[in-house]
């Protein structure tokens, strides 16, 4: 029994192998970083209006959203014209805490330009097991496909979001990167 199960295991390798050294060609993904933001509430350059101090989860300040201001930590990219046709990438990590995770709060992304938006994801604390009152950390990525990036003058929007205006939501440490993603098929 021991050597049928030897054979069958050897046998099966043996195909693995003559299957995989054909001449089948390789896609290689090349991604290179276009764009990094690092919003700490702790920087007082970025957003005043919603930088509240005593509430932070690493540090003094954080950002926050509540019924009045449905917005926070705005930054924005512009897509620069040698990035049109271009297949990206889009990582997104966070911490965040609600008072109510509701579906639509959490960070958002747009990609706009000043007269329509082409693309609009938020990325909903209530998706990653947010609990009342306590820290979590979001990380997720998007892929905007070439076929997205249209024209010229488009650009990216990021923001703390509350969309059902029905809680207290805290930012902080937010880090954004944007990277081409160039794939190459060697033969």
């Amino acid at each position: 029994m021991k050597k049928t199960l030897f054979f069958i295991g050897v046998l099966a390798f043996s195909i693995a192998c003559l299957t995989s050294c054909g001449d089948s060609s390789e896609s290689k993904t090349k991604m290179t970083t276009i764009y990094t933001s690092n919003a700490t509430a702790e920087d007082t350059l970025i957003d005043n209006v919603t930088r509240l101090s005593g509430i932070g989860h690493n540090g003094q300040f954080a950002y926050r959203t509540d019924s009045l201001k449905q917005y926070a930590a705005t930054a924005i990219y512009q897509i620069h014209d040698t990035l049109i046709n271009s297949d990206l990438r889009v990582n997104i990590n966070y911490w965040v805490k609600a008072s109510n995770p509701i579906k639509g709060d959490g960070l958002a992304l747009s990609m706009q330009d000043n007269q329509t938006t082409f693309l609009w994801r938020t990325f909903d604390l209530a998706n990653y097991g947010a609990k009342s009152n306590e820290w979590i950390n979001v990380f997720d990525s998007i892929d905007i496909h070439a076929n997205q990036v249209l024209k010229s003058g488009m650009f990216f929007k990021f923001f703390g979001f509350n969309a059902n205006k029905q809680a207290i939501i805290d930012f902080d440490d937010i880090n954004i990167t944007i990277k081409k993603v160039e794939n190459n098929t060697e033969d």
